[in-house]
């Protein structure tokens, strides 16, 4: 594993203790229905892992072929993170979300900083995951639209995100948004994928 590897996923652990110690107090346990929070949660998981399998000397076989779980985890990570950007930048923003606080302000390290070092050390640095693990990100990022939708609709819930308001938006807006996350988050998969050969 390249040093530089190593380092930006001890960067990444610090800044997503750092995030989370920072978030928590101002939104309580609600920020666990972000996915933001759920992506960057990922991302923290992720660089552990790997770091540990890198300390432990598990992170390699004899042959050379690298574990699978720590690389699909960071693979996981990498396209929960993109997709956190993309949905921020191309959504929330146009939806009405300040710029400025979503992206560089409140919102610089877990909708900036951390997807972009998480995704460049994955692509550049760390092995990658095989073909077929493009379904996990998909199906994931799918049940937690699904959960959130119907959160919503039972009025447990109010958002956290504008497009999971089932009650204001419609069932026709909710089945539009449905096709849209998913389509987005699969696409985000397939990027990843071909960034990282």
């Amino acid at each position: 594993m390249p040093t530089i590897a190593i380092i930006i996923n001890i960067i990444l652990v610090i800044l997503e203790i750092v995030d989370l110690v920072k978030s928590f107090p101002k939104r309580g346990w609600i920020t666990f229905a972000f996915y933001t929070t759920l992506s960057n949660i990922m991302t923290f998981l992720s660089s552990l892992v790997l770091l540990g399998a890198c300390a432990s000397g598990s992170m390699f076989d004899a042959s050379g072929h690298a574990a699978w779980f720590p690389v699909i985890l960071r693979y996981l990570a990498s396209c929960m993170m993109l997709m956190t950007f993309v949905t921020t930048a191309f959504i929330l923003v146009p939806l009405g979300g300040s710029a400025k606080e979503l992206l560089f302000t409140e919102g610089l390290l877990h909708h900036l900083v951390c997807p972009i070092l998480c995704i460049v050390s994955y692509v550049c640095f760390e092995p990658h995951a095989r073909a077929g693990a493009w379904l996990v990100p998909v199906l994931l990022t799918f049940c937690y639209g699904m959960l959130m939708f119907w959160l919503n609709y039972k009025r447990r819930i109010d958002g956290p995100y504008p497009f999971f308001r089932v009650h204001r938006q419609g069932k026709g807006g909710t089945v539009m948004w449905m096709c849209i996350l998913t389509a987005i988050i699969t696409v985000m998969s397939f990027i990843v994928r071909a960034l990282a050969r």
